[in-house]
């Protein structure tokens, strides 16, 4: 995905320059500039492999095995955590968190307890925020 990426980069740099707000690193710490860069920085370079296993042996399995498959997902969220630990405000965390959450909610309402328990520790930390809603999985 590197070269889609480096392309969005170069629509990026272009956009810049016309002076539109959300192109810039300085316009604000969560925008189009910071997605790319963190989707093109090698300290980040976890998150496309957390992105390829969710949905490659996680979402794409979940019709065959279930069980498997929510352990890839448990995987890749407890990935997740490691690269938050290490950079709390990357962007590319949140977009993920964002767009997904909802989604694992419902993957992990039917999960073992101990699946349960370990999830909602892990979003405890990423996503506190939304916390009421992870361990509403608990009355499942």
């Amino acid at each position: 995905g590197i070269p889609f990426f480096q392309r969005a980069q170069n629509i990026l740099n272009l956009a810049a320059n016309a002076g539109e707000p959300g192109w810039k690193a300085f316009d604000n710490t969560r925008n189009r500039y910071w997605l790319v860069e963190n989707l093109l920085n090698n300290s980040y370079g976890l998150i496309h492999d957390i992105y390829y296993r969710y949905h490659r042996e996680g979402l794409d399995k979940m019709e065959s095995d279930i069980n498997s498959a929510r352990g890839k997902i448990l995987e890749c969220v407890l990935d997740l955590q490691k690269l938050f630990v290490q950079n709390p405000n990357i962007y590319i965390v949140q977009v993920f968190i964002d767009s997904k959450s909802d989604e694992l909610t419902r993957i992990f309402k039917k999960a073992q307890p101990n699946e349960k328990q370990q999830f909602i520790r892990v979003m405890e930390q990423v996503d506190p925020s939304n916390l009421n809603n992870y361990k509403s999985i608990l009355n499942e």
